[in-house]
This record gives structure tokens, sequence and C-alpha cells, in this order.
């Protein structure tokens, strides 16, 4: 097992094996079975706002925060639906999102209620726009109240708001709530967050009322149907706009389908899950319902709760304080790579590694939780409340199973609250488009062995798994213009992929598609060849987990990859060892070229990688090493590093080259152009011998033969 040792200046963490790779991937795998919780789509009662009463970063601590001039309460009232017209006179405030998230203008009526005059908010959702109608009353004060993962305390019932840098989530409160993106959703994806609560019980920028939202349970009865069943081969299926169908697609086997809704009063939504109702209390803030099943997620307003575990929060080396363990779930980091999970059969675990156990009703002892034992279903809301009217459980079923077909399209729906959004193993021809997939136990999507898979301008959000998982000879797949967010990312850490992860295929394009907060890898195509991962965007990937990359790839059977990988922008991806492009394990034939990597832990890394072409791409400001070549066993040899723009901000190292008495055939350098704040801490060498060495640019060119044309500075 490689370690890096002079690449970093602090203790480094394995590195990943593909066996590791491999446990992952298999803990993603199946399309049918899940075990955990997460939650349905929308985030109820929460806004983003992003006018300039909440301009100011909120940070946690102890003095209010005056929100800005504010002394009215704003009234809103609809004016108009997604891509129709909001007519008004004059100069007014105007907000346009859906499932209470927003974005807030002060705009001239009439006004185009479009992604085009907002930008879009809550992307794949039906959105509409709201007028604004202002009445006098006091200013309002924030006062900071807790940190993320903290417990913001309120005096009585207040609103709380989340976020930061402007953009804030809100929620009514009583007593206390937890300061998560589980309960409140991420209003500033890859930002640390805080909570603070308002002066008055009735917040001076006035959140959005409880929207409309298919995954509430107080949906009038004729809006829930049961889902078609015996859909014939050819057909098109029509369902309902605005409707919820509950169960599981039927579609396994099945060729020349189309699913998609009918009208234009919103998405038709599938979901295995259903209401509860009937909570009596059973202890302090914690109350109990019957359901008819084992759930293995659960939501209070639309919010994802968390399975109960011990302890509250990270990872433990101790025995737990309860024998109670028989059939909990033990969930245990096997390394720095990968988590691995267990069923308990007995009353004690093992501690070797770090772990957290989960399911027990005596684990139950935060908000936001909740457990099932004996046909009941308990749960502390996240505001101590009784889950009444707003609990909505899953069980261990997928939204649509499309295993083995051949020809099906999924167009305009949603999918939310199930083991996998589709499961699609060794389908043809699947097409998901314009579909919105949210609250999976394992896989938005899992198309293992699937041949010609299309997804287009669609999303996944929230899955614990991946978001997209063709691992298994996934080939000709083309997925565009799609987001994927969250994935493994919420509440406690689960074994995860990664936002889309391709394994031992061929002939794959991503292209202009946004992976953001990934727990693990953002993209990844490992083994595979002729794939191209072309002008996207990955924010915040490792988030969670290290040793990986925003875009990741590998070839351990050393066969040339002709592997793309152009025009991407790779940021924020930290962690001991996060890597923006990560080309790992004998990675060869690959092109990195016109990327942006910008304040990364490393931007590109080459792990026993040979005949790679890194040319045109822009590192800027990495916290370590902009490019590092790190070799086992005389493996590193033949790339070519042309035409790139160093931008050292910092103390990194522009380059990092080891270990071996080979160094200087790693790579050929020229026609880079280098700016740094130092150019004397230029470069490090280590042959695995002597101490490594740092090195100046007038250094590194003398030591290398090389790199001559290439500017520091503006100067050669």
């Amino acid at each position: 097992m490689h370690q890096l040792k002079d690449f970093c200046t602090t203790p480094v963490l394995p590195r990943m094996l593909i066996g590791a790779a491999l446990m992952t991937a298999l803990a993603a795998c199946g399309g049918g079975d899940g075990q955990g919780g997460a939650g349905s789509q929308s985030q109820l009662a929460a806004s983003l706002q992003t006018n300039g009463a909440d301009g100011a970063a909120n940070q946690a601590g102890a003095s209010p925060i005056l929100a800005a001039s504010t002394t009215s309460v704003t009234t809103w009232t609809q004016c108009a639906t997604e891509n129709a017209t909001c007519n008004f006179s004059g100069s007014k405030q105007v907000r346009y999102g859906a499932n209470g998230i927003y974005v807030t203008k002060t705009l001239t009526g009439p006004v185009s209620c479009s992604n085009n005059t907002f930008g879009d908010p809550v992307p794949g959702a039906d959105k509409t726009c709201d007028v604004a109608t202002a009445t006098s009353a006091p200013a309002v004060t924030w006062t900071d109240c807790a940190k993320e993962y903290g417990t913001c305390s309120v005096p009585g019932t207040r609103q709380v708001r989340y976020g930061a840098n402007g953009k804030f989530a809100y929620k009514t409160v009583t007593t206390s709530v937890v300061c998560n993106n589980g309960v409140f959703g991420d209003p500033a994806v890859g930002t640390p967050k805080s909570c603070s609560y308002s002066s008055e019980t009735s917040s001076g920028t006035t959140p959005p009322s409880t929207p409309t939202n298919p995954t509430s349970p107080s949906q009038p009865a004729n809006n829930v149907l049961p889902v078609p069943t015996n859909i014939a081969n050819g057909s098109t299926v029509n369902l309902e706009c605005g409707k919820t169908y509950q169960g599981t697609l039927a579609l396994n086997g099945k060729s020349n389908v189309t699913v998609t809704t009918s009208g234009s009063c919103g998405k038709a939504t599938i979901t295995p899950g259903s209401p509860v109702t009937g909570w009596t209390k059973y202890s302090g803030n914690i109350y109990s319902a019957a359901v008819g099943f084992a759930p293995v997620q659960m939501a209070i307003s639309g919010a994802p709760a968390s399975l109960a575990h011990w302890p509250n929060s990270g990872w433990s080396s101790s025995t737990p304080p309860n024998s109670d363990l028989n059939g909990a779930n033990l969930v245990y980091l096997d390394n720095q790579s990968v988590i691995a999970s267990q069923a308990i059969s007995g009353s004690s675990v093992s501690t070797a590694k770090p772990f957290y156990v989960e399911g027990k009703l005596w684990m139950l002892d935060s908000a936001n939780e909740w457990a099932y034992a004996n046909g009941r279903v308990y749960v502390w809301a996240a505001d101590g409340q009784s889950p009444e009217g707003r609990a909505w459980a899953s069980p261990n079923a997928n939204a649509v199973n499309a295993d083995k077909s051949s020809g099906v399209t999924l167009n305009n729906i949603r999918l939310f609250a199930a083991t996998n959004g589709v499961s699609a193993d060794t389908s043809t021809g699947l097409k998901v488009l314009n579909t919105d997939i949210a609250n999976v136990e394992k896989d938005g999507i899992w198309a293992s062995g699937s041949q010609k898979l299309t997804v287009d301008a669609s999303t996944v959000t929230n899955a614990r798994s991946s978001g997209i998982d063709g691992w298994y000879s996934i080939t000709g797949a083309i997925v565009t213009n799609t987001t994927v967010s969250n994935t493994g990312a919420v509440n406690q850490s689960t074994p995860t992929g990664a936002g889309i992860f391709f394994g031992d295929g061929s002939g794959n394009r991503i292209e202009n598609v946004r992976v953001l907060n990934s727990s693990y890898h953002g993209i990844s195509v490992l083994h595979n060849s002729n794939t191209q991962v072309l002008n996207s965007v990955v924010d915040n990937a490792c988030s969670r987990l290290t040793d990986c990359g925003g875009i990741y790839t590998g070839a351990r059977d050393q066969k040339p990859l002709s592997l793309t990988i152009s025009g991407n922008t790779v940021t924020n991806v930290k962690g001991t060892e996060g890597i923006a492009i990560y080309l790992d394990d004998f990675a060869n034939g690959v092109t990195v070229t016109g990327n942006t990597m910008r304040s990364n832990t490393r931007a590109l890394v080459v792990h026993n990688g040979f005949n790679n072409v890194i040319n045109k791409n822009t590192f800027d400001s990495s916290a370590v090493t902009h490019l590092g070549f790190v070799q086992d066993s005389g493996n590193v040899r033949n790339n070519q590093v042309s035409g790139n723009t160093f931008k050292t901000t910092g103390t990194e190292w522009t380059y990092n080259l080891e270990t071996g008495s080979n160094l200087k055939t790693f790579a050929s350098f020229d026609g880079n152009i280098y700016t740094s704040v130092d150019p004397n801490n230029f470069g490090r060498t280590w042959d695995g011998k002597s101490n490594g060495v740092t090195t100046s640019f007038t250094a590194w060119k003398a030591w290398l033969g090389g790199d001559q044309s290439s500017t520091m500075n503006g100067r050669q």
C-alpha cells in the first residue's frame, strides 16, 4: 500500500486500492435493497432569500445582526406560473422558485416568470412567481444561535434562518432545531453555515408559507393514486400532472414504453412512500405511530430525518453503552476512502475501526432522529413537536424498476423517497429526460451493465450512494445538462461512490453537468476507455472521504484509456488527499486539456501513470501542490506537460515528483506560464533515499534540463 511521504506536510493517509473502490461499488449495487434513513424531496417551510436584507454573511457568535433597514412585514401573492407573465405596475419585489426555495429580485412589471429572468433556484422543479406587498412593522434583528451541525435554542417560537453569505433557508421553530442541511436543505453549497433566530416570531423577511408539496401527507386524497400496472410493450403511460403515484412502477423487461406527465400543473410524482398518521406522545419530545411496513427512510415537513444512531456525531472507537445491538446496523470507516456497513448479529461490535451503530430505539436521543421497533415508528422532530400531518415514510422499494428493459423513456416526472430512483440493471436505451430524483437510499439511477443510457436536463439530489451509478461495464452512456448534488452527504456518513460513477465500460460521454457536494468522488470514470468528460463543473467533492478526486480515473490493467478530460472546472476539493483531477493506478492514454482547477488541496495527481498529455490547463491556488507525479515501482514515464498556466498564491509547490531514480523522465515540461509569490519555493523532488529537495524555478530548469521556454512572472 503506497503512502505519500514528502508529498504533503502532514501525515498522509493510505492510498486507495482497486479493491477498496470495488468494495464501495459493491455497497452501491443491487437495485432493490437498502437500509438507513433519508427523506423526501422538498424542504418545507424553507426559503432561500437573496435580497439585500440578508446580504451580510452570517457568522456564528453572540451578538445580534441587524437586518438592513427591515421595517416591514411582507405578504406574498402568486402572480404567475413558470414561463408565464407576472403582471403588475411599478417596481416591486418578485420571488421565483418552488418547494420553499426562492430567488428574490426588485423588478418593474410586467415580468417574465422564467429561468431567463431569475436563474434557476430549483433545477427541474415547476416554479411560480409571487409579488410582495409590504406593511409597516418594527425592524427585525437576528441573533446567532449555532454553528453548522450544532443545536439552535430559541425563546418560544421564532423564525430561524440557516446559511451564509446572504443565502438562507428559514423555518419556524419552537424551542430548538438542529442546524444542518438535513433539516434546512443546503442554501449555500460548499460554505460553512450557521443558524440565527429573529427578534420576532414572524420575521421581517417573511419566509413563505408551506408550499404545495407532492410528498406532504396533507395532500387531498384525490391527488394520491396507485401506480399503473400491467403496462404493455410499446405503450405511453400518461400520468396526471400534480398527482402523486404510490408504489413501484414495474417496467422490468419492458420495451419501448414512455412514461410522462400529461398537463401543465406540475410534474407527476412516483414514490413507494406514504404518510404516517395517528401520532401519540411516547416520551419527552418523542412521538410514536403505527406503520404497516419497516421504513428505511423518514421525513418530517419534507426534511430528511436521521436514523437514530450512537454516537450522536462522528465516529467512535469505544464500546456502545447498550448491548441491545442485535439487528442494528454497524457502519465503519474501513479506510480513509471507504465506508462499509453490515447488520449486527449479537450484542457486541468490533471497535478495531472507527464506527457508529444505528437503528435501535435506545439510540433515539436527539432532535431530527427516528427509529422503528415492533410495528411502530418513533420520531423526535427537529422542532420537538408532534409529526402529525407532516410525516412521510418509505419502505425498501424502488420508484421505477426497469431492469433488462429496452427503449424505456422517463420524461418530465419526479421520483423520490425510494431505495433507487430507477433500477435499470443491464437495460438498453433507457432515457431519463427532464426528470427529478431526490432522497434515495442508494442510487438515483442504478444502471450497471447498461447500454446507451441517456440522461438529460435532469436532477439527482440526496442520493446516499451514487447519483448515477453505471458500475460494471456501462457502454455508450450520454449524461448531459444534468445536476447531481449532495451525494452521500445527507445526515450520517454512509457507503458511497460518486456523484456520477462509471466503471469498466467504454464509449461514454459526460458533458455540461454540475456535480456538487459529493462525500467521495465527484465524477469517476474508472477503467473507462474511449470516454469523454467535458465542460462540466465539480465543486466540493471529497467532502467526507479522502484519497479521491473531483474527476477520477485509473487503469489497473494498464490498457490505454483513450480518455479525454476537457473544459471542466473543478473547485474546492479538500481533505488531506483531495485532488481535483486524479489519474490513479496506471492511468495512461489520458488527455487532460483546457480545465480549470482552483482552490483544491491538490490540483492534479498522476499515480503510476504514463503516456498522458496535460496541456492548456489552469492551476490556481492549490493548498499543497498543483501537479504531482507519484510512483510506486518505476512506472511513471512519457507524460507531457505543456502550455499550462500555474498560479501560485501561497506556499504550494508547482510540482512534486516522487519516488525513484528516474524522476527526470516522469514527464517533459515546456511552454508553461508560471506566476508565484515565491519563485524560490517552486518544486519538490524526492528520490526515496535522501531527504526531499525544494527547488527554485531556476534550479528546477537546471536540474531537469528542460522547461526552458516556460516563464516565471513574465520572465524565462
